[in-house]
């Protein structure tokens, strides 16, 4: 029964992209440059509210009244699932992800990425950061903020790895501060296509201002052990816990 809801429920997800993409398409003469992703935080929801239907799998939050509502700023959680990229677009004000380039390449999700102003960078290339910083720039003055995943890729549930300072650089570039949040969707949502019925849990934290530590190197530092503090208090409730 749980391959049979996993399998519905990952046909449920290009069902509805599409007709998201649709309704962007017929507005496009109509929005303003932060329209996209209020149309993507509708769809984000959209697909959530398939995967606690289908599937059996919700999400609480934790610390919501730590999100600051007077400016942007730069989200930072941890990276273990498909399933944290669209819920914390769902409660969160409306901003870009720092994405690999080869995203922008997967039918459909691709498209839609492109559509809604999110910033490749493109690994290895001596000008990604450099790229990556203006364009940036660009979306926190459209009022858009930024997220990034500091590990830089996907992590097992239950083990950890050293932080890339990428987030702390582009804190200082912008000065913006960093949210940062943890969570354990990993233990619910797998790689593969089996997603297993729960509830994740997400633990936002207070804002961590972008001079707290003049070093970047410290700030990153800070920055990983805000989060991973936060991991260790909700990891190990779920099916998949140390098992992928």
């Amino acid at each position: 029964m749980i391959l049979l809801r996993s399998i519905l429920f990952l046909l449920y997800i290009p069902l509805t992209m599409i007709s998201y993409i649709a309704v962007y398409i017929l507005f496009l003469p109509f929005m303003d440059k932060t329209t996209p992703n209020k149309i993507a935080t509708r769809w984000t929801k959209t697909v959530l509210w398939g995967l606690k239907k289908i599937v059996g799998l919700s999400f609480e939050i934790k610390g919501l009244e730590n999100i600051p509502e007077d400016r942007v700023y730069i989200t930072v959680a941890n990276h273990q699932s498909g399933m944290e990229t669209p819920a914390i677009y769902s409660f969160s004000p409306i901003f870009v992800y720092i994405l690999k380039q080869e995203l922008l390449y997967v039918p459909i999700l691709g498209f839609g990425l492109y559509l809604t102003n999110q910033i490749p960078i493109k690994r290895g290339s001596p000008d990604s950061r450099e790229n990556m910083l203006k364009i940036a720039k660009r979306r926190v003055a459209d009022g858009l903020g930024i997220s990034i995943f500091p590990e830089g890729t996907r992590i097992e549930p239950g083990k950890y790895v050293p932080y890339k300072n990428g987030a702390a650089y582009l804190a200082k570039d912008l000065k913006l501060d960093l949210l940062p949040i943890a969570h354990n969707c990993g233990e619910f949502y797998s790689k593969g296509i089996k997603k297993y019925p729960g509830k994740a849990t997400f633990i936002i934290g207070k804002p961590i201002a972008w001079d707290a530590k003049e070093d970047p190197h410290a700030l990153t530092e800070l920055i990983q052990d805000t989060i991973q503090s936060a991991q260790k208090e909700i990891e190990g409730v779920g099916p998949l816990y140390n098992k992928q």
